[in-house]
């Protein structure tokens, strides 16, 4: 059986930013399995942006490291999805209601959307046990 997950950054940046990081061992088993069709992983198309962000500006990738981790994202097999218009109401209400920054609380509505749970290192995305699970804790 496939299992379905939502990813964030917070864990597929430990691919890329090893030092300092933890659960890097997990990340790659988790990605490895991504690959391999054993999960079914998705994620919000503004992930490739947020990790753009982290990369150029919080690690100092050069644009050649930047292209080269995203490229590696793109082939890893998650499934990309855009926001749908309507659900911006939805978005702002998972906003403020867990003071969550706009692209946190875009993973959480995909993952709500589609029945799933969100894959996370996130420490206020962990908070909301419901909807969200820590690298450690999924039973891989």
């Amino acid at each position: 059986m496939i299992k379905s997950v939502v990813v964030d950054a917070s864990i597929l940046l430990k691919l890329f930013s090893r030092e300092k990081e933890s659960l890097v061992k997990e990340t790659e088993r988790f990605c490895s399995l991504i690959k391999l069709g054993k999960i079914q992983a998705f994620a919000p198309t503004f992930i490739l942006v947020e990790m753009l962000n982290v990369l150029s500006i919080t690690k100092r990738f050069t644009e050649e490291g930047v292209n080269n981790s995203l490229e590696r994202v793109k082939r890893l097999g998650v499934t990309f999805t855009d926001l749908n218009i309507a659900d911006t109401d939805k978005l702002t209400d998972l906003c403020f209601r867990h003071n969550l920054t706009a692209y946190d609380a875009l993973y959480l509505l995909l993952a709500m959307s589609l029945g799933l749970r969100v894959v996370t290192e996130d420490k206020k995305l962990l908070k909301i046990k419901e909807h969200c699970v820590g690298l450690k804790s999924l039973k891989l």
